[in-house]
């Protein structure tokens, strides 16, 4: 293990190993495990970890947050990454033409009620300042709708959106 820090490679499979560094897939022999330590260092995470089970090797990366998963669904929280982008585009697709209600957002995006994802890509929109309350003052107003914003709508003509209002 300690080999393989200091960036000593042991070829499991030399077939795969040559098809890869013929497809310049590979950078040399030894550097991606070196590479990820360093990377580690310079972001202030925990140090990978590599432990040899068996004839098997385990690689764990840590993140700089805890995210949960659940391995039975590949999901994220309740939804899998595939759909909190999915969502996130069509909520501002949604809000390109009018301001809209939560309920109303959510019955655009074809969901009977405000569920836990939805509510959870909301709020990730309204984080990274992609969309706004209209009543900034008064988050919990029974008057609030979301618009987007300046920098959603950027976002939404890199992605060949069209904003008609």
């Amino acid at each position: 293990i300690e080999d393989m820090k200091q960036g000593i490679s042991k070829i499991r499979n030399p077939v795969i190993a040559r098809v890869f560094r013929e497809l310049g897939l590979i950078e040399q022999w030894g550097s991606g495990v070196r590479r990820i330590f360093r990377e580690a260092r310079e972001l202030g995470l925990q140090e990978p970890e590599i432990l040899e089970i068996g004839m098997r090797m385990r690689f764990s990366i840590y993140l700089a947050q805890d995210v949960s998963v659940d391995k039975a669904t590949g999901t994220i929280g309740a939804q899998s990454w595939a759909q909190s982008g999915a969502q996130s585009e069509a909520v501002i697709l949604a809000l390109s033409n009018a301001h809209l209600s939560a309920a109303e957002l959510a019955r655009m995006l074809g969901l009977e009620t405000k569920t836990g994802a939805f509510k959870r890509t909301v709020k990730e929109l309204l984080d990274r300042g992609l969309i706004a309350y209209t009543v900034p003052d008064k988050p919990t107003s029974r008057l609030q709708k979301y618009r987007l914003t300046d920098e959603g709508q950027a976002v939404l003509d890199k992605v060949g959106g069209r904003h008609d209002k």
